[in-house]
């Protein structure tokens, strides 16, 4: 049984069964489409990254995560039937098969720019969201979605999954020819999303099975014996390494230390994981409510404000304190899951909180989307992130109580839903 909030008087009704919080959710999402939607496209191939004001930002990168994620993004608007939703979609699907894909050594290249790989790696983290993209464009019915996500799944089981550690590794040269010593537990989340997605959309439960053995490393048996914190990074042996990225605290992918915003996310995907398999999976769901109790001790309030800091040591002291869309985004998600499986009376006022936080710290009222990063007096600034590139964690905060209450998958719970 969960902490969350017991012992408090419940709070009700509950937002969740309110038909006005419901269309406040799907206007909130209609809002973020139509900010993406608007200036996304880049007709020379990909998605323009935009900036504060929904204009395009002038540095033309285009990386495999985003393209990938707007995909997933114009696929899930193809499904609740947003006209104009498709034809994104399948633009970044012709992106990714034209341009990122390597057609001499097989894979997704990093980055492009200016016709030409700007960053040639491979990388693990970058595959998850191919994998992705492609298994919910599929439900979609997007042509070249199918092709798409099996050849994703191919590169990651023959370069980068370890029959060994039941584990990814994390990245290679361009010919595949040197593998970085680094682990992470953050290319792995991913792809447990990722598995648990394309199982769902495919039927194929060895994906599932591949996913259960991620999370069984990642959560039950790392993250359990340490107070329940997700940690990040790890050494050829898949041993902790506490001090990676001491100096480079604050890296976009592989930040220093702990990150709260994780264990809402890993929360999350293993309640999803469980729906799929609820018998070799019976450990999930309290572990799901260890790591979010744990997550909210260590962020929430931290500093005396609202939000939820971004970074922790390994021992829980407050590292990063400025406040990140996407960990609010992914409490959501999780708080929802959480409700169903424990009842929400536990979880309706962190439900609360973190949406109160979101619409007056994060939400952008003038220009539309969420700003990305604000200090602790929710002051928007651009130290890690710049502008408003990512549409992935906010939509699917709005989506997730709208279609996915139970633990369904997303794709699956929208594609299903009259």
């Amino acid at each position: 049984m969960p902490l969350g909030d017991t012992g408090v008087t419940p709070l009700t009704p509950l937002w969740s069964e309110r038909r006005s919080h419901l269309r406040w959710l799907e206007d909130q999402a209609d809002r973020l489409f139509r900010f993406y939607e608007q200036a996304c496209v880049d007709p020379d191939g990909g998605y323009f990254a935009l900036g504060d004001d929904g204009r395009p930002l002038p540095v033309r990168v285009r990386d495999l995560v985003g393209t990938c994620r707007m995909v997933f993004c114009f696929s899930l608007g193809c499904l609740l039937g947003r006209p104009g939703a498709s034809a994104i979609a399948d633009h970044g699907i012709r992106f990714l098969r034209d341009q990122i894909h390597d057609d001499v050594h097989g894979g997704y290249v990093w980055e492009w720019q200016d016709g030409a790989p700007r960053d040639d790696h491979k990388m693990a983290y970058g595959h998850a969201f191919a994998l992705l993209a492609g298994a919910s464009a599929t439900a979609a019915g997007r042509p070249g979605a199918a092709e798409l996500m099996a050849d994703a799944a191919t590169v990651l089981h023959e370069r980068f999954w370890s029959e060994q550690h039941g584990l990814h590794v994390d990245e290679f040269t361009a010919d595949w020819s040197v593998l970085d010593p680094y682990r992470g537990q953050n290319s792995n989340m991913h792809l447990v999303e990722a598995l648990s997605t394309a199982a769902a959309v495919t039927g194929d439960l060895s994906l599932a099975d591949k996913a259960t053995r991620i999370a069984d490393y990642i959560v039950n048996k790392v993250a359990r014996s340490r107070s329940w914190r997700i940690h990040e990074h790890f050494d050829e042996q898949w041993d902790v390494d506490s001090e990676y990225n001491l100096k480079d605290p604050d890296h976009m992918y592989r930040p220093y230390g702990t990150v709260p915003g994780h264990s809402w996310e890993w929360a999350r995907l293993l309640l999803q994981l469980h729906c799929l398999q609820p018998e070799a999976t019976s450990w999930m769901p309290d572990a799901a409510a260890d790591l979010a109790d744990r997550a909210f001790a260590d962020a929430w309030e931290r500093d005396g404000e609202p939000g939820m800091i971004f970074s922790v040591d390994a021992d829980g002291t407050p590292r990063n304190r400025d406040r990140y869309w996407w960990s609010h985004a992914e409490a959501v998600g999780a708080l929802t899951l959480l409700g169903h499986h424990f009842g929400p009376e536990h979880y309706e006022a962190k439900y609360r909180q973190v949406w109160d936080f979101i619409q007056l710290r994060l939400v952008d009222g003038a220009r539309g989307s969420w700003y990305h990063e604000v200090d602790a007096l929710g002051t928007p600034h651009s130290s890690v992130w710049y502008g408003k590139p990512d549409l992935y964690h906010s939509l699917q905060a709005c989506l997730m109580p709208l279609y996915a209450r139970d633990g369904t998958n997303l794709v699956i719970s929208i594609r299903n839903a009259s």
